[in-house]
């Protein structure tokens, strides 16, 4: 009867080994396809396919949660969401200083700066639209000398409208989202390059993960290696 007692006593200390773990994943409600977006409040995109497989591989599941670009930073720095993607060291900092995140290994690499029209002539100060909660880092020098006037919207389509009819100057943007976006206008995805004048900012897009979950952290990073994510590629020609 001890040796029974002793046994149902550390069942009770070791957590059951079926079922699936679910994990919050905090994404942004902008859509910066063919990475991430928002298609009838359904997330999708390269990293959906990215994080949908790292799941099934480790018998997690996942629920989606969208919310705004601050808000995102706050989440992930208090500990309240278990993965945020995208995220960068650089980001949000004045928000995330005192948390200790952790951060994945490079997913994607991304070309952001100034998309504007052919006959765009530099004039100074020019005015650039960005999304609210972004920052430009390519023309942060350019902003302090008073060369750019930035214009904040909420929505990335709201920014590449602006600049196609002559509102703004130039859209800070990552290239391939914004042929993403011109296309599902009906347009070619040439009508905006991205200018000469202004620097390209090329950067890392990573995952972030609070303390708790290293051992998660660590299994994506091993996972990023792996076969299944290399299909995931190869989809998305990343």
């Amino acid at each position: 009867m001890i040796r029974l007692g002793i046994i149902l006593w550390l069942a009770l200390l070791v957590p059951p080994l079926y079922g699936k773990k679910t994990l919050t994943v905090g994404v942004e409600t902008i859509d910066y396809l063919p990475y991430y977006g928002l298609i009838n409040k359904t997330y999708t995109g390269f990293m959906r396919d990215l994080f949908d497989s790292f799941a099934q591989k480790h018998g997690y599941t996942l629920t989606y949660q969208a919310m705004s670009v601050t808000g995102l930073f706050k989440s992930i720095s208090e500990g309240k969401i278990d993965i945020k993607v995208p995220d960068n060291k650089n980001w949000g900092t004045d928000i995330k200083k005192n948390s200790k995140i952790l951060y994945s290994k490079p997913i994607v690499q991304a070309t952001e700066g100034v998309l504007v029209k052919e006959e765009f002539s530099g004039k100074l100060p020019a005015k650039i639209s960005t999304v609210k909660g972004f920052t430009a880092y390519a023309i942060l020098d350019h902003i302090k000398r008073n060369e750019v006037v930035l214009d904040e919207s909420s929505k990335m389509k709201g920014i590449i409208k602006k600049v196609l009819s002559g509102r703004s100057d130039g859209a800070y943007v990552e290239a391939r989202v914004a042929r993403s976006i011109l296309r599902k206008m009906g347009m070619s995805g040439r009508e905006l390059y991205l200018s000469e004048v202004y620097p390209k900012d090329v950067h890392p897009f990573v995952a972030s993960f609070p303390p708790r979950n290293k051992d998660i952290h660590d299994q994506f990073n091993e996972f990023l290696k792996s076969p299944e994510a290399q299909k995931i590629y190869e989809k998305w020609q990343f």
